[in-house]
């Protein structure tokens, strides 16, 4: 789907998502300008990163006027994740009243467990204060667009893989392990479907919906490839890497001593049913409306496998 050329864009957060979409806005043509909390970040020279820190000020008025669409890429460790609805207090503040389109990118988290596939229809049933977070967020932001007081869409994407994404289940402990043949770090059932979002699709996603107004005041869960189970993933990757991969796997039971140690373990245990059993995401509603466009596990896995080896080459010579 191809963005408007001559928009600019505001992308708040530049972690690997905020990149992703920063990226993808300039290969369509638009202008982009980033917010985090230093003003620095390694970015195309065209791209202004503006300093300001959300969870204590709004986004600038003078800003404000200047952006079509904003896009909400934040993204924090979940020991803070209690800062995300001031976060989001702010932004909603500072596009009051405005023509400013916000797009924000969520997670599943809202839905809790779930039997079935996972469609934009389903009730919020949190299951501790992480789930809870992410329903209240959504809701309130759904309850300002249908107020008039913003103009919103929310587009969901699940565990995302890719360039510049370390902390996530695919994430180094995975790729970065299997580069350097180590066994990868893994919990849950490995053998159960859990669908996976290459990054750069997500943020293609994001931007269709900032782009087309149709999407306002809705909820949509971004296309991704194949649903497929955890090991079947990891096989891929290492049938590009040319080896075979050994697992150390951490249950309910492994998680929970890890807690007892590690706060990043202890917040795993209110998601660790997301990986016990199918996690599957449906996205028709989004490709009916907008179709789908999505990047091949595999391909997505080369150039995944691309960017760690950059990484690792880089921090050789330096």
């Amino acid at each position: 789907m191809t963005g408007e050329k001559g928009k600019t864009n505001l992308v708040l957060g530049t972690g690997p998502l905020g990149m992703s979409v920063m990226e993808r806005l300039l290969l369509e043509g638009q202008q982009v300008m980033m917010v985090n909390q230093s003003g620095q970040a390694d970015v195309p020279e065209q791209v202004q990163v503006i300093k300001c820190d959300l969870v204590k000020e709004t986004i600038p008025l003078e800003i404000i006027k200047k952006v079509d669409v904003v896009y909400h890429c934040i993204g924090l460790p979940y020991p803070q994740w209690g800062k995300l609805k001031t976060i989001m207090n702010n932004v909603i503040q500072a596009l009051r009243n405005s023509d400013t389109i916000l797009v924000y990118a969520d997670n599943l988290y809202a839905y809790g467990p779930s039997h079935g596939k996972l469609v934009e229809t389903l009730l919020y049933r949190p299951v501790g204060k992480k789930t809870r977070i992410r329903a209240d967020i959504a809701t309130f932001v759904i309850e300002e667009h249908n107020k008039g007081n913003i103009r919103a869409a929310i587009g969901r994407g699940s565990d995302f893989y890719g360039p510049r994404v370390r902390n996530s289940a695919l994430g180094y402990r995975v790729f970065e392990h299997l580069l350097k043949d180590k066994s990868v770090d893994i919990f849950g059932n490995i053998d159960t479907p859990h669908t996976y979002i290459y990054i750069h699709d997500f943020a293609a996603g994001l931007v269709t919906l900032g782009t087309r107004t149709e999407s306002l005041g809705e909820i949509w869960h971004i296309p991704s490839a194949e649903t497929m189970t955890t090991r079947a993933m990891i096989e891929k990757i290492c049938q590009e890497l040319g080896n075979s991969p050994s697992y150390r796997i951490a249950n309910r039971l492994i998680l929970h001593a890890l807690g007892l140690f590690n706060q990043e373990m202890r917040e795993l245990k209110e998601i660790y049913y997301q990986f016990e059993r199918p996690f599957v995401v449906n996205h028709n509603k989004y490709k009916t409306r907008f179709g789908e466009q999505v990047t091949p596990h595999e391909q997505a896995v080369r150039e995944t496998i691309k960017w760690y080896r950059d990484q690792n080459s880089k921090n050789k010579i330096s």
